[in-house]
């Protein structure tokens, strides 16, 4: 077949062409960690080559966690100016939008509709019946009706994988197992249901990316725990209290080492206070423990030396070690 060509060296000689209309509208209102990824997105999309696209490599890459390309990618695709597309449970494909041209002519159709896919329909087929014969073997039973229907709707609406659908019963069952109590089938399913939907929020598709998100949750949940037991809280966050940690994590970008040094700033069980502390940092631009110990602070606020633990904070610790185990399992979707 006859081609047009062009090939260059070394790509840090070429170019890549950014419109006006996104550095004006699209990137100022954006996460400057989604503009990041948009533009290297970019940058390969126009490169004319094939090239594999490796969230994890991506991550690597910008110093983020997996979900954060993810989110990326979900954010550029929400503000319809590209198109991210999951074929069967390897490949990826995302598509960049000339903006301006879709304003004013719209989505026009290709002259080509033929889609090539990885798999065979009859591969499909068979996946998909490995996966109802696999949930049947963790369920130790045939599944009910409601049950196929749900596992049939992870696959059409939240378009997972079956490998993905798999791993969520998986997941759901090892969670529900730790329980001292027995849960009926629907209360399993309505278990699962939430997981799912929190794994689908998360932009979770393939079973590498369930992996990843699910490693991420347990992070957070031993940090949440981790902050607790600092304060010396012996009881169970409440939702503003895990959402609020949440954001210091996954919107703020901070490990539980730039944490642990705003908990250092508080005298009291305070979260809020934390809060401001972390808040404050963020607005700053801090982003790792240098950068905060660089902070000029006034003579005036000099941290004095920290103080051996008190009884009561150290029977707290105490407390809160016997429950570890449970906190680290303790699902989000309770």
């Amino acid at each position: 077949m006859n081609q047009y060509q062009y090939r260059i060296s070394d790509d840090n000689l070429a170019t890549t062409t950014i419109e006006n209309i996104f550095i004006n509208e699209y990137m100022p209102k954006a996460n400057g960690d989604y503009v990041k990824i948009y533009l290297f997105g970019l940058k390969q999309a126009t490169n004319h080559q094939s090239v594999t696209i490796d969230n994890r490599d991506l991550a690597k890459n910008f110093s983020l966690t997996e979900g954060d390309v993810i989110a990326a990618w979900k954010y550029w695709e929400d503000q319809k100016i590209l198109k991210v597309e999951y074929i069967g449970s390897e490949k990826i494909v995302i598509t960049y939008d000339h903006i301006l041209s879709n304003m004013l002519v719209g989505d026009q159709p290709e002259e080509s509709p033929e889609t090539t896919v990885d798999a065979s329909d009859d591969e499909n087929e068979r996946r998909i019946q490995e996966m109802f014969f696999a949930i049947e073997g963790m369920m130790g039973r045939p599944l009910t009706g409601n049950e196929m229907h749900f596992y049939k709707s992870c696959l059409q609406d939240l378009h997972f994988t079956p490998e993905t659908v798999v791993l969520l019963v998986e997941y759901s069952m090892n969670m529900i197992g730790k329980k001292d109590e027995s849960f009926s089938a629907i209360q399993i399913l309505n278990y699962t249901k939430q997981v799912a939907k929190g794994w689908s929020q998360a932009g979770v598709h393939d079973h590498t990316q369930a992996e990843a998100h699910m490693k991420d949750t347990q992070n957070q949940q031993k940090n949440l725990y981790e902050i607790f037991k600092y304060l010396g809280l012996n009881r169970q966050p409440m939702d503003w209290e895990k959402k609020m940690i949440t954001t210091w994590q996954t919107d703020y970008g901070y490990d539980l080492s730039i944490i642990v040094l705003a908990l250092e700033r508080t005298h009291t069980p305070n979260i809020r206070y934390v809060d401001g502390i972390l808040k404050n940092w963020h607005q700053k631009g801090y982003r790792t423990v240098e950068d905060v110990q660089g902070e000029v602070k006034p003579s005036s606020t000099k941290r004095q030396p920290s103080k051996p633990l008190d009884a009561e904070r150290q029977e707290a610790y105490d407390t809160l070690a016997l429950k570890d185990e449970e906190w680290l399992w303790r699902s989000e979707d309770e």
